[in-house]
């Protein structure tokens, strides 16, 4: 019988394990790539490899087995003039492996199936010339359809030169979808990088799913929006033999059996997503660490032990280092009044002072808390402040600072010395909002887990002198919010940019945002940073517009006029964060509908329009924050049925409530506190969809 058209097609080396585990040596076929087209085919996966045999005993030994396994060898993999490669595999105390590798990589031509959803490559197939053009020349040639997934398993005893590994492992990240690699991989490739930030980079570079495998304590496995840890399943540990590799084939399994191929494409995987793709890689590794040698498990051993699982750990999986609030939701009007406070403190465009200290503009330095009159609504802010006096700790010249007054109680100790380049700012209360969402995407960068890694944002706050920051207190709760929302909002622009790499993007109400630095649009994209004056100088001394295409625009968003110098007939990205519900209702549907008017379909190809908005109870709420009421801003423009908003000329795509967009891995990396408090909050309906992100097309 003709085997199935394969489902997954997998290329790279196959070759003789020798295992030495105490002078006893004993042969198995073996290679990363053999294995994980093993562990598929076992798991009931239709699974074609492309591999380089001899014609020779150990060629026949790898036949035999891929064949038991049920594997379709592809038939350009036999040559007459190749060798079989073989390893030495020495079995340390402590059950793991060391190699010792005699390898042979050429092939011409990989030709990939068009039936494949998956192709798979990886370790020394991935990295050893010249075999390895050929991978790569196979992975640009992928269906459209099919995942490009990859598992660098780097080899340093054949590929020693770990700059080139690098260099052809950053080559190759812009094509994968699903990237696994171990601790160790992660730890020669990027020495003294954490586990997250080397993950964080490859999402960075278009990876839609990156695993880590972290020996005993389990798994990171991480999306744009989701960061899942989960542990590893209690097992007595034979030796670690394509351990890694079982990994990678039940993650793979999990993809397809659920059907979330397409999902990983438009990078929509849900948590609970990400968590059976983590449950499932992690059963199947630990099946194979129980016995000896690479024997991945069969479909019915997985199906088997994930239930079991499944029916011991519950809901416990941890998630980014956090187990889920136990105990029900509470109910009732107490609970409710409880919950506002939550909601509303993370949902609102500036966070909220807190008793914590707050971020401080430097890694060095700590500023002093404000003191002062209350502000009064309008009024600049830094005015309402008493002239700050600060010195350096233990400096002898004495105080030094901005206009004169008293030393604030606590001493010399407490302050430093303000750089002279420290950039003051005066806004109106609206305007100086935008520190808050400024500092917690700072505080985020700065964090041991960054979820945005807004690395621009953080220098930003360095340059502003610290007493104008002072009054903006946030916390890790706030600054986590702040910086899910801003990612969220970049998927959705950097989804669009990928399709259009000519577009006209006007960046609205931009503020100090680092939007353009987090994206790096191509040359060809026409990026409009727009605000008003006193931003817009702002933003020129702090994080001026020099890049190609990068352009500053003077305006205020909700006068008429200002679009008519912009470039038209070219797909438009509209991306406003922080702005809709400052404007009043009128202003804001007229603002809709001149962009849909000036810029849409019936003036060129149209586009997409992507903003923040809050409910009219969310607007209610937001003076309950305690930023909103110090700083003297007020809120107007609710939106309760985004839908309403179509008969200006758009076309609703996405609405991210609250409870969608501070789903489970979000709140798993929250204060116990905070994470109790919200989900009490977003059982409540009407809480639930107080803030919302939302996607139209015009």
């Amino acid at each position: 019988m003709a085997p199935a058209a394969p489902t997954a097609f997998v290329v790279g080396e196959a070759l003789v394990d020798v295992v030495d585990a105490g002078g006893r040596r004993r042969a198995h076929p073996g290679g990363s790539p053999l294995n994980v087209a093993c562990g598929l085919a076992r798991l009931g996966v239709p699974t074609r490899l492309r591999t380089s045999l001899g014609d020779d005993a150990d060629g026949a030994l790898v036949r035999a087995h891929l064949s038991a396994a049920g594997v379709d060898l592809d038939p350009a993999s036999v040559g007459e003039q190749q060798r079989t490669s073989t390893s030495v595999a020495s079995i340390r105390g402590d059950r793991a492996a060391e190699y010792d590798f005699d390898v042979e990589w050429e092939p011409d031509v990989v030709v990939v199936p068009a039936t494949s959803l998956v192709v798979h490559t990886g370790s020394i197939a991935s990295v050893l010339r010249p075999g390895a053009d050929a991978v790569h020349a196979a992975l640009r040639q992928a269906p459209p359809s099919a995942l490009v997934t990859f598992d660098p398993n780097t080899r340093p005893g054949v590929t020693p030169d770990r700059d080139d590994v690098l260099a052809t492992v950053e080559r190759l990240l812009p094509l994968v979808d699903v990237l696994k690699l171990s601790e160790e991989d992660a730890a020669w490739l990027y020495p003294g990088r954490s586990p997250e930030e080397v993950l964080r980079h490859h999402l960075s570079r278009g990876v839609g799913v990156a695993a880590m495998t972290l020996g005993p304590r389990g798994c990171l496995v991480a999306t744009d929006s989701e960061w899942v840890e989960v542990g590893s399943a209690a097992t007595t540990v034979v030796d670690t033999i394509g351990a890694g590799d079982a990994f990678m084939s039940g993650l793979l399994f999990a993809l397809l059996s659920r059907g979330l191929t397409a999902a990983v494409r438009s990078r929509t995987l849900t948590g609970a997503d990400v968590r059976a793709l983590a449950r499932a890689a992690t059963t199947s590794a630990a099946l194979t660490v129980a016995r000896a040698g690479a024997r991945p498990p069969t479909l019915e051993e997985l199906l088997d032990a994930t239930t079991v699982s499944a029916d011991v750990e519950g809901p416990s999986v941890v998630e980014t280092g956090c187990s889920a609030e136990p105990g029900p939701a509470r109910s009732g009007s107490s609970g409710a009044r409880a919950a506002v406070c939550p909601v509303a403190r993370l949902m609102v465009s500036a966070p909220a002072h807190d008793e914590r200290p707050p971020l401080v503009p430097s890694p060095e330095a700590r500023s002093a808390p404000p003191t002062g009159r209350p502000r009064r609504a309008g009024q600049p802010v830094g005015d309402h402040l008493r002239p700050q006096v600060v010195m350096a700790a233990g400096d002898p010249r004495g105080p030094r600072g901005h206009g004169t007054g008293s030393l604030p109680r606590g001493g010399a100790a407490a302050y430093v010395r303000v750089v002279d380049e420290r950039v003051r700012t005066r806004l109106t209360a609206e305007q100086a909002t935008m520190l808050g969402t400024l500092v917690g995407r700072a505080r985020d960068a700065r964090s041991a887990h960054p979820w945005l890694g807004d690395e621009a944002a953080s220098e930003v706050v360095d340059r502003v002198a610290p007493e104008d920051l002072a009054w903006v207190g946030v916390d890790d709760d706030l600054a986590l919010s702040i910086a899910v929302r801003a990612q969220l909002l970049d998927r959705w622009c950097r989804s669009f940019l990928h399709a259009h790499p000519d577009a006209l993007v006007l960046h609205l109400a931009c503020g100090l945002d680092t939007r353009w630095e987090r994206l790096r649009p191509g040359p060809s994209v026409d990026w409009y940073d727009v605000d008003q004056a006193g931003v817009m100088e702002l933003r020129e001394r702090l994080l001026p517009a020099h890049h190609a295409g990068q352009h500053a625009l003077v305006a205020d968003v909700t006068t008429t006029g200002w679009l008519a110098g912009l470039p038209t007939g070219r797909p438009t990205l509209v991306v406003a964060e922080g702005l809709t519900m400052y404007l009043r209702p009128e202003a804001g549907g007229a603002l809709l509908a001149r962009l849909v008017d000036r810029l849409g379909v019936g003036a060129g190809p149209g586009g997409v329009m992507v903003f923040d908005a809050y409910s009219a109870l969310g607007v209610r709420l937001a003076r309950l924050n305690p930023v909103v009421r110090r700083s003297g801003a007020r809120l107007r423009w609710g939106v309760d049925d985004p839908l309403t908003l179509e008969p200006l000329g758009l076309t609703l795509l996405e609405d991210l409530q609250l409870g969608d967009v501070l789903g489970p891995g979000i709140r798993a990396r929250m204060s116990p506190r905070m994470r109790l408090r919200l989900r009490t909050a977003l059982a409540v309906p009407a809480f639930r969809t107080m803030g919302r992100l939302l996607r139209y097309r015009f």
